[in-house]
């Protein structure tokens, strides 16, 4: 079977937000979904048009409906067989937003599953199991709180009746994550990476952030799931930052932080989905523009992380200031310190 270079996602991937609405990959780096799983079956949407046109723009190398400025998939090469799966392998369920914190950044209040909400997504159960018939992994959650949500509890339990083998990677703010929650979610043991969102090193700098969390709890469960990384129960751990001016000094600090758990940690711009009332003032946050005026002093910070290692940019405009910037002398003298 020949095989060619390109970007695996839109014959392996399959995501559903809020709305229905479904796509390859995240909605921010793909220009237009490819339909709506609560008007239209997977296979209508998996092999419809729009999918088709898709996956013919990649091939081509065109990639006509991406968007590159938030993308880094497009700058690593994938080997793909020249037949994908009639199902995809690997789902992203992102379409529960209930959330038991309020980053400033994504919300300005507490959202709630409420009853409506929970029967309405139950009522299309059918379709999301449909989906998962060739799934190898699963990816909660993303747009909300995996524990939170009785559906997706229920959600797991129904997935697990026909891939008991299947792992799952789950996207949480930290609170609940311990033991009892995931024995509760039936996803201990399960689990093949774990994403914890937590956007500061320091409790004072949390707290500004992650509105309606307990840090010292965040920090407790974050060295419970670096246990499991230890004893190989979890394949990979990373920590999520989501960079802005509130931030961006603990940048160092976080990555310490990562370090001593064994993490990786993520760092990605602070993007304007216009959802808090701070996107209103977004471009008093963004540290990465040149007429930002802590801009100097966010390239310092990027120089001071030269020295460190265990972490990744999964963002392309932070990854090219990052690689623009010269070691700071200090970096350079440990680096040749630690040669001694």
């Amino acid at each position: 079977m020949s095989e060619f270079t390109c970007c695996k996602a839109p014959f392996v991937k399959f995501s559903i937000e809020l709305s229905g609405d479904c796509w390859f990959c995240c909605s921010g780096s793909q220009k237009e979904c490819i339909g709506n799983i609560f008007e239209s079956t997977f296979e209508e949407i998996w092999y419809g048009e729009k999918a088709v046109e898709f996956r013919k723009s990649v091939i081509k190398e065109t990639y006509e409906g991406c968007d590159f400025s938030l993308c880094r998939k497009f700058f690593e090469d994938d080997i793909l067989p020249d037949l994908y799966p009639p199902y995809p392998e690997v789902i992203q369920f992102c379409h529960v937003k209930a959330c038991n914190v309020r980053c400033v950044m994504c919300r300005d209040d507490f959202i709630y599953e409420s009853k409506e909400n929970t029967e309405y997504f139950n009522k299309f159960m059918d379709r999301f199991i449909d989906i998962c018939k060739n799934a190898k992994t699963i990816y909660m959650n993303g747009g909300g709180e995996f524990f939170v949500s009785s559906h997706l509890k229920l959600l797991v339990t129904k997935i697990l009746e026909i891939k008991p083998d299947v792992k799952f990677i789950l996207h949480s703010n930290g609170l609940l994550f311990d033991e009892e929650h995931c024995r509760d979610f039936a996803v201990l043991g399960k689990m093949l990476g774990v994403f914890v969102s937590v956007h500061a090193a320091s409790k004072k700098v949390y707290d500004k952030i992650v509105r309606g969390s307990n840090f010292d709890r965040v920090i407790k469960n974050l060295k419970w799931i670096s246990s499991l990384l230890k004893k190989e129960e979890i394949a990979y751990f990373s920590i999520m930052f989501v960079v802005s001016s509130l931030n961006y000094r603990e940048m160092v600090k976080f990555v310490k932080l990562a370090n001593k758990l064994g993490a990786t940690a993520t760092f990605w711009r602070f993007r304007n989905y216009k959802v808090s009332k701070i996107c209103e003032e977004y471009d008093k946050y963004t540290v990465w523009e040149k007429d930002h005026k802590e801009y100097k002093k966010f390239l310092k910070v990027l120089r001071k992380l030269k020295g460190y290692k265990g972490f990744y940019f999964d963002d392309p405009v932070l990854q090219k200031l990052y690689d623009f910037q010269p070691e700071s002398f200090w970096v350079k003298f440990k680096k040749r310190f630690l040669k001694l």
